[in-house]
């Protein structure tokens, strides 16, 4: 014979399994939080880099020897 579904070892089993997969859950989704960061933070590295190399190129009058040539901006 079965036990019910109301039998309160069962129940609390079905919780413990339940808090497990939350657990799982959230720390999956740290995971993934770290990984976005990490990917926006290249995206803006690589978008500022393009654009300091245009306005070097567009410029004409960097140093390339200096980083202090955009005074004049």
């Amino acid at each position: 014979m079965t036990q019910p579904k109301t039998d309160l070892a069962y129940l609390r089993n079905e919780k413990a399994k339940a808090e497990q997969k939350l657990r799982a859950c959230q720390h999956r989704e740290k995971i993934l939080e770290r990984q976005m960061s990490e990917l926006n933070r290249r995206e803006r590295v690589h978008r500022l880099c393009t654009r300091a190399g245009m306005l070097s190129d567009l410029s004409g009058r960097t140093d390339r020897r200096s980083g202090d040539s955009f005074h004049w901006l």
